[in-house]
């Protein structure tokens, strides 16, 4: 029974913290343009968008490839269930209007980089798990984290340091 309280308590905890994360992201990113933060937004919605497409990308040596090819893999299948167009990058290029484009590609990039930092988030929780740690500590030290501003910075920003 203790056991089965835990893990409801586990899933509890988990989903405010989804709803903390998605709720912040959102009314961050809603109005905010795509080129707020140009030093690596976009870069790696490029680098994304050429792997994407079927292009070499510029970054082959960055510690944070496989970002740039797990949301490019993302990218692919989402032009599968929406307008193509808007993750082709000639129709970006050529298109009237390629900023609603690029902004609606900076907003799939947001919700993969919160989902990105709330697996990490689990992930500590679990390594905490695997060491004992008490639970109320575990519980407040994860809370900690959630505040800490290189977290935010990480989570309102599209940056490679999630995955990396």
């Amino acid at each position: 029974m203790k056991i089965m309280k835990n893990k409801i308590d586990e899933k509890i905890f988990f989903l405010i913290i989804f709803l903390y994360l998605f709720l912040i992201n959102y009314f961050q990113f809603v109005d905010q343009p795509w080129f707020k933060f140009l030093d690596m937004d976009i870069v790696v919605i490029y680098n994304s968008l050429l792997i994407s497409n079927g292009f070499e990308q510029d970054y082959l040596d960055h510690p944070g490839y496989s970002y740039f090819i797990i949301l490019g893999i993302l990218f692919k299948i989402l032009s599968f269930f929406m307008s193509s167009e808007l993750f082709s990058l000639k129709e970006i290029i050529n298109s009237e209007n390629p900023s609603e484009n690029i902004q609606l590609l900076f907003q799939v990039s947001r919700i993969f980089n919160l989902v990105i930092c709330f697996i990490n988030i689990f992930f500590i929780f679990k390594i905490f798990k695997i060491f004992k740690i008490n639970k109320i500590l575990n519980y407040s030290l994860l809370i900690i984290t959630l505040i800490l501003p290189a977290f935010l910075e990480v989570n309102f920003k599209i940056r490679v340091e999630g995955i990396s």
